[in-house]
């Protein structure tokens, strides 16, 4: 049985970890509204050449968050609880590809 101690630490772990899946949720809305209103033709070259170092960084880091997020998603059933038979399939689906290209 879980001590009291285990259970404020397994909460707040839990809280803590909502806390930071909304952040990056809301982090990636904020990083689409802004890439959508960025005009190249508007910018200087150096700015341009900053928006794409930025833009390659933050697409290494999601391809990196996707590959884990989906991961523990299925593991935890959530291509299931969707309604969807084939884990591959809900994870291109999230994707917005094929099965092959997930």
């Amino acid at each position: 049985m879980a001590t009291t101690t285990e259970t404020a630490t397994d909460t707040a772990t839990a809280t803590d970890t909502a806390t930071r899946a909304a952040a990056v949720a809301e982090a990636a809305e904020a990083f689409v509204s802004a890439a959508v209103a960025f005009d190249p033709s508007c910018a200087s070259g150096t700015e341009c050449g900053a928006v794409a170092a930025a833009a390659a960084r933050v697409q290494k880091a999601a391809s990196g968050l996707h590959a884990l997020a989906a991961a523990a998603a299925v593991d935890a059933g959530a291509h299931k609880e969707a309604g969807v038979a084939d884990p591959a399939a809900w994870v291109a689906h999230q994707a917005g590809t094929t099965g092959f290209g997930a």
